[in-house]
């Protein structure tokens, strides 16, 4: 995975030993204090929030890298969260959005929990800058919304879609009814990953934001993606994203005692909070182009 390729390129640091264990909820403490009997000195891990939360209702001992996000719980001493939050990529795109001169939105986003985070998180921010949120639709109704709602979707400027299940038939509608000067802007979810022109040729226009080692991948990046590409073509075109986070968690585990506030990562610029939580910042945009992703410079204005 991403965590050992990126043990195998050369480092500043000191090359730890590595153990791995596989741990399921019935046996996350019991491993826990396991690796602390092994002499571990930092732990990362567990991947999975129900783990995560088992683990922050006692008293952790090392510097322990867990990698999701589970925002409602105490701080915990000891406890980081580095994660792909789709919250940390909903701010980037308020942040794009305004700085492009937008100020009235509408929203798209799916059913489910999943959706309810990403918008009350755009629409919490987008308020307080003092924008507006014209209309939030859930993906079931869009269809029903764009046609009976059509006068108010008017003073619309910009579109954030969330959909990725759909996103390549809602893009062709909402030009349809909005025309091809409103902006739309999404998250990651909207592009595999792997460039498809066949697949992605109803997104053209759409605005995107990524991280660096999906959109403009460093020289460590390429390295990495290579040897994975030879050793696990299949799975790192699936997990691709995956892999960086697995880059990030061993390049942060080696400074975990001693974190800075915000350092560069393949996931994009991490940034520490007082609760322990690794946000992402400044990552990367693109836009489709004949179905391909372009990369966007920081200061195109897209109204």
């Amino acid at each position: 995975n991403g965590f050992l390729e990126a043990a195998k390129v050369k480092q500043k640091y000191k090359k730890p030993q590595i153990t791995v264990y596989n741990v399921t909820s019935d046996n996350i403490l019991a491993k826990y204090k396991q690796a602390i009997k092994d002499g571990a000195e930092v732990i990362v891990g567990p991947l999975l929030k129900n783990n995560i939360q088992i683990l922050t209702g006692n008293i952790l001992t090392v510097p322990t890298l867990a990698l999701n996000h589970v925002v409602d719980i105490d701080k915990t001493n000891n406890l980081y969260q580095l994660g792909l939050s789709p919250e940390d990529e909903a701010l980037e795109v308020v942040k794009r959005a305004w700085d492009d001169g937008h100020r009235s939105a509408m929203i798209l986003v799916p059913d489910g929990s999943w959706g309810e985070r990403i918008l009350n998180t755009f629409s919490l921010q987008w308020k307080k800058l003092g924008g507006k949120l014209i209309e939030h639709i859930y993906g079931k109704n869009f269809e029903y919304s764009m046609r009976k709602k059509f006068r108010k979707f008017k003073k619309v400027d910009m579109v954030f879609m969330v959909a990725p299940q759909h996103a390549r038939q809602f893009v062709p509608l909402i030009i349809s009814k909005l025309g091809n000067k409103i902006p739309i802007y999404s998250i990651s979810r909207v592009y595999s990953g792997t460039p498809n022109s066949e697949l992605d040729k109803n997104l053209n226009g759409v605005l995107f934001v990524d991280m660096p080692w999906i959109l403009k991948p460093d020289a460590n990046a390429v390295k990495m993606q290579i040897a994975l590409k030879q050793s696990q073509p299949k799975k790192i075109q699936k997990f691709n994203r995956l892999y960086a986070l697995g880059v990030d968690a061993y390049n942060t585990s080696l400074k975990l005692r001693n974190l800075e506030q915000q350092w560069q990562g393949q996931t994009g610029q991490l940034n520490l909070d007082n609760n322990g939580i690794i946000h992402r910042k400044q990552m990367p945009w693109a836009h489709f182009v004949n179905g391909f992703p372009h990369l966007l410079d920081k200061t195109i204005i897209t109204k």
